[in-house]
């Protein structure tokens, strides 16, 4: 029994980390010139990075103007699927963000990425109105930023002789974590919001898609300088998926505040415990 349960956790365990494994800045090549014309870098990152963000997003109106799809993809089944992706999405951010700082050798992102990582999240539970429809627009600007610190990583890939997101399973793996990421949208612009027009998910869509081929436009030119505000950049997605997760998942009456403020006080004590280990 304990066999059964351990052994395919050991497997998923190996297999997150290997998919998950795209947050590091690669190093150049020793003469600093690239391997790949920057209009082939910014052409890629459109192929890869946003179609497939404007596909995630337009699929739910496509499932449910399908009556063959509908059937059997259901809100409810719509939901699990998404809660699932965003699942997996919250632990390939947390181990890119070091959990928060607590993983860093460097002191001072442990007292910063915790610090913009709970300002986030309560700054946006005590002044938001109470409308959960908000959270729609606060992934795809959460999605966004992320997009930018991938881009700032890709373009940099693109002075290697084999950019990861040339090689097929990394490709892969790169398009289908920016289809989950348009697919999770369009499920909290369909049914967290007032409205689901084409419009709104074109815009939607561009926000959160745009940020890739500009972040590989700075990573291709000066990856040294832009770099560094990678763990920074990848707290903030992490602290709006856990909005994401508590707000439309978990308490998705957002109208009281108090299952989500309540869930991140205790988030923060759990965080502050944890960091005695780290003294």
């Amino acid at each position: 029994m304990i066999k059964r349960i351990v052994v395919p956790l050991f497997i998923f365990h190996h297999i997150l980390l290997n998919v998950a494994a795209h947050g590091d800045v690669p190093h150049s090549n020793p003469d600093g010139n690239p391997t790949f014309p920057l209009w082939f870098a910014v052409l890629a990152s459109i192929l890869v990075g946003m179609v497939p963000i404007f596909v995630g997003y337009f699929s739910i109106t496509w499932i449910k103007q399908s009556e063959r799809l509908e059937k059997w993809l259901t809100s409810q089944e719509l939901k699990g699927v998404s809660f699932g992706l965003l699942l997996f999405l919250f632990y390939d951010f947390t181990v890119l963000s070091s959990f928060i700082g607590l993983n860093s050798l460097d002191s001072i992102k442990r007292v910063i990425l915790p610090l913009i990582f709970f300002v986030i999240y309560f700054g946006y539970i005590l002044t938001t109105s109470g409308s959960s429809g908000r959270i729609a627009i606060l992934w795809a600007i959460g999605v966004g930023i992320h997009g930018f610190a991938e881009g700032v990583i890709m373009g940099a890939n693109f002075h290697l002789t084999t950019p990861d997101v040339l090689r097929p399973l990394p490709g892969l793996s790169f398009v289908f974590h920016k289809f989950a990421e348009g697919f999770i949208g369009g499920f909290l612009l369909t049914f967290h919001s007032d409205s689901e027009d084409s419009d709104g998910q074109f815009v939607m869509s561009l926000i959160a898609s745009l940020p890739v081929p500009v972040g590989v436009l700075f990573g291709y030119l000066d990856v040294s300088s832009f770099g560094v505000v990678i763990p920074y950049l990848y707290t903030v997605t992490l602290s709006i998926v856990c909005l994401t997760l508590i707000i439309a998942y978990v308490f998705p009456n957002f109208q009281e505040k108090s299952g989500s403020l309540s869930a991140g006080i205790g988030l923060l004590i759990i965080y502050l415990f944890t960091l005695l280990h780290e003294i």
